[in-house]
Formats: C-alpha cells, sequence, structure tokens
C-alpha cells in the first residue's frame, strides 16, 4: 500500500480504477433531459472477521463503488480515453459532498483518530 499525503480535509476514494462507462446527453420517454457524464468504477477490498465455529477468519471483501462526474459530449471522448489509461491503477479522488450528507460506516472499527 502507497503513503498519501494529504493537505486539506475532505471525502476520499482510494482504489483501483476497475473500468470506464460513459452516457452521452439526450432525452428520456418522458422528455426529461440528461446530460453526459462519465462514471469511474472502483474496486476496494476491506477485511471483514467472520466467526467459523468460534474462530475469528480475517478475509478479504470487495466493494465496487462509482464516482460520476458531468461533462458535455464533446468532451467524452478525451475523458474516456484518458481515464482507460488508468485503469488498474490506483487513484485518489477527493469527492465532493453536498453539506449535510450522510455516509454510512461498515464497521465502528474503521475510524481511526490521526495524530
Amino acid at each position: 500500500m502507497k503513503e498519501i499525503k494529504l493537505s486539506e480535509h475532505g471525502n476520499y476514494l482510494f482504489g483501483v480504477l476497475d473500468g470506464v462507462y460513459f452516457v452521452q446527453s439526450g432525452t428520456l420517454e418522458n422528455g426529461s433531459k440528461y446530460g453526459a457524464s462519465i462514471k469511474l468504477k472502483f474496486m476496494t477490498t476491506v477485511t471483514v472477521v467472520k466467526i467459523v465455529a468460534g474462530v475469528d477468519i480475517p478475509t478479504k471483501k470487495a466493494i465496487s463503488q462509482t464516482i460520476k462526474m458531468a461533462t458535455v459530449d464533446s468532451e467524452l471522448p478525451t475523458l474516456v480515453h484518458k481515464y482507460n489509461e488508468f485503469i488498474g491503477k490506483e487513484l485518489l479522488i477527493n469527492y465532493g459532498a453536498g453539506d449535510g450528507n450522510i455516509f454510512i460506516v461498515q464497521d465502528e472499527k474503521s475510524v481511526s483518530i490521526i495524530k
């Protein structure tokens, strides 16, 4: 695992880029318009402990997460090419969350104090 140095607080996703998906802008059947976007799919792993016959067995669990970025149709080819080059590589993304967003923590033990 690589050492990461951060210069500001924020919400970060650190994982291996697994795939790049995109949607060009268009109109739904009901007439609603939607914009172009690119989606980056990440695979992250976490260690979970399962108890089998009274024995703690640590195991790795894969989690799929997707980051969606709005764009315009004319930028899609450039962005798809750019992020395709990063497939299989570790990326750190600082993603913005709206004020008051609620995130779910899977296990209280994953909370760490930074000194």
